[in-house]
């Protein structure tokens, strides 16, 4: 089959996409932050963000979205990319599977950069979930990593979150794009010495 000039275009702007995201992920740790959002509603007229209260670590008994290291069979090249970026393909994993089917879109909002030691980069996606979701009757299964909750979105506990979360989540559930960094102090990131935040029109 013949593909035709515009195909063979989109073929090259992806292959190109997909080598600048492994180039980026292999000199880094390599982490997937994923935030389920309800949009304000009927239903939920303050709208609601998923977090994970977090059972043990750095993060014990602190809220975060969902995170996952990205895969390095998926940098590698290993397994094949379903989406033809690894950090998406990451962020649609790790959704809740009680969640997924209420699911309209994951979106990569912002990317995120942390010193170490090690250097870390953080994809902020946010997933959009439907109203329809009933939190009331839903519930979570038993996860060993963190407990999961919804929130009111003007009621987000950034007291029980690291310190960057309050300077970029509200620009990402808007559906800003941002690029940042973040320096801290300790290895256990409680303390937030300086960072740089700017929005952009796009990532690659």
């Amino acid at each position: 089959m013949f593909k035709t000039a515009q195909t063979l275009k989109n073929v090259l702007t992806n292959s190109i996409k997909y080598r600048q995201i492994v180039s980026q992920l292999e000199v880094v740790g390599k982490f997937v932050q994923v935030l389920p959002v309800i949009r304000p509603s009927e239903r939920y007229p303050n709208g609601k963000i998923l977090l994970g209260e977090w059972r043990s670590g750095n993060y014990e008994n602190r809220y975060t979205g969902i995170i996952e290291k990205v895969p390095e069979d998926l940098v590698t090249g290993l397994t094949r990319s379903k989406t033809q970026d690894p950090t998406m393909d990451t962020a649609c994993e790790i959704l809740p599977p009680e969640i997924t089917k209420y699911v309209t879109g994951v979106e990569l909002n912002g990317i995120l950069k942390f010193d170490g030691p090690p250097d870390t980069i953080e994809y902020i996606y946010v997933a959009d979930v439907k109203s329809s979701f009933n939190i009331d009757e839903q519930k979570f299964a038993e996860n060993f990593i963190y407990n999961l909750h919804w929130f009111d979105l003007n009621k987000i506990p950034y007291f029980r979150m690291p310190a960057d979360d309050e300077i970029w989540i509200s620009y990402v559930i808007e559906g800003r794009k941002i690029r940042g960094s973040f320096i801290y102090s300790g290895l256990e990131e409680r303390t937030l010495k300086s960072y740089e935040l700017e929005q952009v029109q796009d990532f690659y």
